[in-house]
């Protein structure tokens, strides 16, 4: 009788194991991770939040999304960290089109600060970073971006940078506290039909047009590099990378250079064939010193400045105009030295380190000078060169007079 009790007691739990291990287990369906205080304070979907798809790999953190329509149709790859994505549109259409995107914490907040981010891109914005109106509007919409923290805080500080158009890619990396100011840096990496990379440095172009248009390009390849602490100054880089061609562009800027008004102005603008251009350094520090650098509408534009040049009031103010420039480290350092260089088509200036630092010094055309010459009044104005190192350091030495 026992036995008998047992025996069935053991055939019962059998039963139950085994239909415990052949019965499919019940899983509840995938479901975006929401923080406490976000997307309204209600159970999301809703005006605030709702996304395309399951949601499984949506991240939205506390206190987020917090205005109707804040983190509408978000993508299925979206990490939005704490006290985020707060405005109207702020956060709309980010990743939308299997794009990839993570934003920081106190970031992306105001009215379409990130609309459309890393839509069909990938978009990394960092801490307290894209907080006002449209200040990262479409950025990596089809490319490639990073910003780092603090960064792009500003009127249209950071517009569409690594947007891209057609077929096109754009990457682009935004240093931290950088291109905070009006339009800052309004078209960076934009290319249409070629592709683009942009970096910005930390703390750099901050200040009204200060990198208006760099790396636009719209033909073929644009590359630009703009270093820490560069382009302070109402459009200190307006015109970086134009060319419009559909030729290679290449444009640099060193640190601490074109601090000034409309210092970089033109820099690279070439409208045929490819342009490079380069900057060095402590460079281009004054009213109009770089203004129409490596401007060639119907050619080649190659312009390079050196470091600590071109540091006065229109020291360089047409170089490379319709010819090529090469400007050495140390040199045009005073009112109006290297005025007229490049200006003639096919023109050919090549003036080394130390070089033309006195007023006027070197105001001509066409001139190769070697190293610390032509360095007083008049020096060597209007003479074509070529002019040996150490040479013509008298006020009108070589200057001449036809």
């Amino acid at each position: 009788m026992h036995s008998t009790k047992m025996l069935g007691i053991l055939l019962l739990f059998w039963a139950g194991a085994a239909s415990a291990a052949f019965s499919p287990s019940v899983q509840p369906p995938p479901s975006p991770q929401i923080g406490s205080h976000s997307c309204g304070g209600t159970t999301a979907p809703n005006a605030y939040c709702y996304w395309v798809g399951d949601g499984a790999n949506l991240f939205i953190g506390e206190n987020s999304c917090n205005v109707l329509g804040a983190c509408a149709a978000l993508g299925e790859r979206v990490s939005i960290g704490d006290h985020a994505c707060n405005g109207t549109d702020a956060c709309t259409g980010v990743g939308a089109d299997q794009g990839k995107v993570q934003i920081g914490s106190h970031a992306c907040n105001g009215k379409s600060s990130c609309r459309e981010a890393g839509k069909q891109g990938t978009a990394i914005i960092g801490d307290h970073a894209c907080n006002g109106y449209r200040n990262c509007y479409q950025v990596a919409r089809k490319g490639n971006a990073v910003i780092e923290a603090g960064a792009c805080n500003g009127y249209d500080a950071c517009y569409q940078a690594g947007a891209a158009e057609a077929d096109a890619i754009a990457e682009i990396y935004i240093g931290k506290e950088a291109c905070n100011g009006s339009n800052a840096c309004q078209s960076a990496g934009t290319s249409q039909q070629g592709s683009a990379h942009v970096r910005i440095g930390n703390h750099a172009c901050i200040g009204d047009y200060s990198c208006d248009s760099v790396g636009e390009n719209r033909g073929a390849a644009s590359v630009v590099t703009i270093a820490q602490n560069a382009c302070h100054g109402k459009n200190a880089c307006y015109q970086l990378g134009y060319n419009k061609s559909s030729a290679f562009a290449s444009m640099a800027v060193g640190a601490n250079s074109c601090t000034g008004y409309e210092s970089c102005y033109c820099a690279g603008c070439s409208r045929k064939d490819a342009s490079q251009m380069t900057i060095g350094a402590h460079a281009c520090q004054g009213s109009q010193a770089c203004y129409e650098i490596g401007y060639h509408q119907f050619g080649p534009a190659q312009v390079a400045v050196g470091e600590n040049a071109c540091n006065s009031i229109r020291a360089c103010y047409q170089s490379g105009y319709h010819g090529s420039a090469r400007i050495g480290s140390n040199s045009c350092n005073a009112y109006l030295a290297c005025l007229h260089v490049g200006t003639d088509k096919a023109s050919q200036v090549h003036i080394l380190s130390g070089s033309c630092n006195g007023y006027e010094s070197c105001n001509t055309r066409n001139i190769t000078v070697g190293e610390e010459a032509c360095n007083n009044f008049h020096a060597c104005t209007k003479n074509s060169g070529p002019i040996e190192d150490h040479h013509c350091n008298n006020p009108l030495q070589c200057r001449d007079w036809n």
